[in-house]
C-alpha cells in the first residue's frame, strides 16, 4: 500500500509535476520529451504479463515511439547480432505489422546498416529518423506503407543519435560525421556546426529554444539557433580529450534548467586500455554551463531520467542503477540496485515513480522509486539496451538484443488516490469537509467510487463514499466529501484513509492514501474569517472564498464561518454579501 503524508496545512495543495509532453501521443519521441526527462505521467504495468512480441531481424536497440493515432515505430538493426536489418518498423497496438521501411539507401562504406536512432513524430505525424547510412529520413505513414517524404545526408557517417523537433519544426540531430545539425522541416540543411569527435548523443531542448548536446570530444555544447549557422552559447568541458570522458549518452534538463548527464571510457582512441577508466563519470551542469557537482559512478552511457520529485536515475558500466538527488553543491545517492551485466540503457519512470531499467544481462527490471528493490522483473533472450515506452494503456514496450520488441501488460484501468486533505489539527465539535486528490493514471476518462473513512484507534467515526464520473484522463482532480463533526475530546488522533475502487484497477498499490490528524481545543473562530487566520474578513478571505467556491479549492476550516449572510448555505450571495461589506460599506457578516 502506498501512502501520502497528509499536508501540513488545508491551503498546502499537491502539485502534480508532468513531464512536458505532445498532447496527440503519449511518448513522441526519444526519453518521451524535449527535455529528456524519460518521465510519463502514465504507469506502466503493475506485473509483466506478456502482452505480444514482435521479431525482427535483427537486434532492436533503438526506443519505441508512438504516433498520434497509437502506432508504434521502432528500428532494428545496428552490428549486434549481425543480421543485417535496416528497417523501421510500425506496429499496429496488438503487435501486427503495419508496415515495414528499409532505410540503408545512402553511403555504405562504412560498412554499417541498421536504425538505432529513436523516432521523433512531427505534429503533423511526420517521422524522423536517423539511420546508420548516414542518412536522416521524413516518412509518412500511409496507412499501408511507408511513404518516404525526403532524406538528408549528415556527412557520410553514421546516424546514431535520435532527432528531437522544436515549436517551428526545426529538426536536429547529431551524427558521427563530427557535426550537429539544424534541419528544415522540408529536409533542407539549415545549419551544420562541427565539434571536436564523433557526436552519439541526442540533443534536448531547453525552454529558452537553446540546443544541448554532448560529444566524444568530452564537451558539452549549447547552441543557439542563428541562421544560417549554429552559433555556441557555451561549452562545458567533461575532462581531457581521450582521458575517459567521452559523452555517448544525452542530456537531461531538470525543472530548474539543471543539465545532467554522463560520460564513459569507450573509443578512447590510442589509449592502451578501452574503456578507459575515470573516477568521476556523472555531471550535473549549471544553465550557464559551470559546473555544479560531479559523482563518482562506473561509466554511464545512459541517458538519465528525471523522476516527479527531482531524482536522478541513470545506469552504469559497473551493473548499477543509480537514483541521486540534487542537493545543490554536491549529490547524494539514495540507492543503488545491481543487476547482472552493464546497464547501458536509459531509464523510464512512469506516473508512480516507478523506474523501468534493461539490462545486459537480458532482464527489464521494475524498480520501486522509494528503495530501488524489485517490484518486478522480465527475462528475454538477450541483453536490452532499449529504453522503455509507456502508452496511456499503461503497456510498457521495450527491444533486447535477441531481435524482439517486447510489449508487457494487460492494460488495465488505473486510478490512484494521491492525497487526503484536512487541517494537521483539527479543533473540537466543528465541522470539516475532507477532500482528496484523485489520480487518472490512463488516458481514457474513467468512472469509480471514492472512500473516505476516519477512524480513532480502529473505531470508525465517520464514513461516506461517493461516485466519480469521468475523471480526466491523464489528470488530477480534487473531489469533496460530507462534513465530519470533530468530537468533544482534545488529543485524539484520528486515521484519516481515502480509497478510489474501480473493479478493474491492476495497480491497487495506488488505491489508498492515508494520513492522521489530531483534535485541539478550539478557538473563538471570527464570522467572516474563512481562512482560518483569526483576524476579520479581509481580501484573503475573499480569495479564499472564490478558490473554494469555484476552483474545487479546501473549504474553510470553519465552514460555518463563510456562511456571512446566515442564508444556513454557502453560495454565490456569501460572495455578493463579502464583497459589499468589504468595498461598499454593506452590512457586516452575520453568520449563525
Amino acid at each position: 500500500m502506498k501512502r501520502t503524508l497528509l499536508l501540513i496545512t488545508l491551503s498546502s495543495w499537491l502539485s502534480l509535476c508532468a513531464a512536458p509532453m505532445a498532447a496527440e501521443s503519449p511518448w513522441p519521441m526519444f526519453r518521451h520529451d524535449r527535455k529528456h526527462t524519460g518521465r510519463t505521467i502514465y504507469t506502466g504495468p503493475a506485473t509483466p504479463t506478456l502482452y505480444w512480441t514482435f521479431q525482427a531481424n535483427d537486434a532492436v536497440t533503438a526506443s519505441v515511439s508512438i504516433g498520434h493515432n497509437g502506432t508504434l515505430y521502432v528500428g532494428a538493426g545496428g552490428y549486434y547480432t549481425g543480421g543485417g536489418d535496416s528497417s523501421l518498423y510500425a506496429l499496429n497496438p496488438d503487435g501486427t505489422l503495419k508496415w515495414q521501411f528499409k532505410t540503408d539507401m545512402g553511403n555504405t562504406d562504412f560498412q554499417r546498416s541498421g536504425i538505432f536512432s529513436s523516432a521523433a513524430i512531427g505534429d503533423d505525424g511526420t517521422i524522423y529518423v536517423g539511420s546508420l547510412d548516414a542518412h536522416l529520413y521524413a516518412i509518412e505513414d500511409s496507412i499501408s506503407y511507408g511513404k518516404m517524404k525526403w532524406r538528408t545526408n549528415l556527412g557520410d557517417w553514421p546516424v546514431y543519435g535520435s532527432p528531437v523537433i522544436a515549436d517551428d519544426g526545426i529538426i536536429y540531430v547529431g551524427a558521427l560525421s563530427f557535426r550537429v545539425h539544424g534541419i528544415n522541416p522540408d529536409g533542407s540543411i539549415r545549419w551544420w556546426y562541427p565539434l571536436g569527435w564523433c557526436v552519439f548523443s541526442s540533443p534536448a531542448l531547453r525552454d529558452d529554444g537553446l540546443v544541448v548536446i554532448g560529444s566524444k570530444d568530452h564537451n558539452v555544447t549549447c547552441f543557439r539557433d542563428s541562421i544560417p549557422y549554429g552559433s555556441i552559447v557555451w561549452q562545458a568541458p567533461l575532462g581531457a580529450f581521450y582521458d575517459g570522458h567521452l559523452i555517448d549518452c544525452s542530456p537531461a534538463i531538470g525543472e530548474d534548467g539543471t543539465i545532467y548527464v554522463g560520460t564513459d571510457g569507450w573509443g578512447a582512441s590510442g589509449m592502451d586500455q578501452d574503456p578507459l577508466d575515470a573516477d568521476t563519470n556523472f555531471f550535473a551542469i549549471n544553465p550557464d554551463g559551470s559546473r555544479k557537482w560531479s559523482f563518482p559512478m562506473g561509466g554511464c552511457e545512459s541517458t538519465p531520467a528525471l523522476g516527479p520529485d527531482g531524482t536522478i536515475y541513470a545506469g552504469s558500466y559497473d551493473s548499477c542503477v543509480y537514483a541521486l538527488e540534487d542537493m545543490g553543491a554536491h549529490a547524494v545517492q539514495k540507492w543503488k540496485f545491481k543487476t547482472g551485466g552493464q546497464v547501458d540503457a536509459s531509464p523510464t519512470v512512469d506516473g508512480d515513480g516507478t523506474v523501468y531499467i534493461g539490462s545486459r544481462d537480458g532482464v527489464m527490471y521494475a524498480l520501486r522509486p522509494e528503495d530501488g528493490s524489485v517490484k518486478w522483473s522480465y527475462t528475454t533472450g538477450g541483453g536490452i539496451e532499449s529504453s522503455a515506452t509507456i502508452d496511456g494503456d499503461g503497456y510498457l514496450y521495450f527491444g533486447s538484443f535477441d531481435g524482439k520488441l517486447y510489449a508487457l501488460g494487460a492494460g488495465s484501468p488505473d486510478m490512484g488516490t494521491v492525497s487526503v486533505n484536512l487541517p494537521q489539527e483539527v479543533e473540537v465539535n466543528a465541522d470539516y469537509s475532507p477532500t482528496a486528490t484523485i489520480r487518472n493514471y490512463r488516458a481514457s476518462n474513467q468512472s469509480l467510487q471514492a472512500i473516505c473513512l476516519i477512524e480513532d484507534n480502529g473505531t470508525p467515526v465517520y464514513g461516506d463514499t461517493i461516485s466519480v464520473s469521468d475523471a480526466p484522463g491523464g489528470g488530477a482532480k480534487t473531489i469533496g466529501f460530507d462534513t465530519w463533526t470533530v468530537g468533544p475530546d482534545t488529543g485524539v488522533v484520528y486515521d484519516v484513509t481515502v480509497i478510489t475502487l474501480l473493479a478493474a484497477d491492476e495497480n491497487a498499490a495506488n488505491d489508498t492514501a492515508f494520513g492522521v490528524v489530531q483534535s485541539a481545543a478550539g478557538a473563538v473562530w471570527v464570522c467572516g474569517d474563512m481562512d482560518g487566520s483569526g483576524d476579520g474578513p479581509d481580501i484573503s478571505d475573499l480569495v479564499y472564498l472564490v478558490d473554494y467556491m469555484f476552483t474545487g479549492g479546501p473549504p474553510p476550516p470553519i465552514v460555518a464561518a463563510a456562511d456571512v449572510d446566515g442564508s444556513g448555505a454557502i453560495d454565490i450571495s456569501d460572495l455578493v454579501y463579502i464583497v459589499d461589506y468589504m468595498f461598499t460599506g454593506g452590512p457586516p457578516p452575520v453568520c449563525s
